[in-house]
């Protein structure tokens, strides 16, 4: 076991908030995630995280009493570069940047997206 004190500014129980409200764009080398978050950028440092892999982006907020928001985008209509992704805040909002991967036969990033994620199958 590794000792030490718990990680700061942690409550015993986390509460995840779901987020539902964003919107997309697809631009040609990239798809832009716009998720509405007013007062994002005078949050203290290291309270807005994001993961990337090849068909899934994660983001999670600590807004300024706590709370955990969190946006999962998994089934990406495409796949990314989880490398070249990254995102942004300003005042009202987070944009997730997602790179598109290229595609082998036309050596372009990823075509068109038409919608943000693929259907689940069961």
């Amino acid at each position: 076991p590794i000792e030490g004190a718990p990680a700061p500014d942690l409550p015993d129980k986390v509460t995840v908030t779901t987020i539902s409200s964003y919107s997309w764009l697809d631009e040609e080398n990239k798809v832009k995630v716009f998720v509405p978050f007013p007062g994002a950028a005078d949050l203290p440092d290291g309270s807005v995280s994001c993961s990337f892999e090849r068909t899934l982006a994660q983001l999670r907020v600590r807004d300024s009493v706590g709370r955990v928001h969190q946006l999962r985008l998994p089934n990406l209509h495409s796949a990314i570069e989880p490398a070249k992704c990254k995102w942004r805040a300003n005042a009202e909002r987070i944009t997730l940047i997602l790179a598109k991967a290229s595609t082998a036969d036309s050596g372009s990033a990823g075509g068109r997206w038409h919608q943000l994620l693929r259907p689940l199958h069961h």
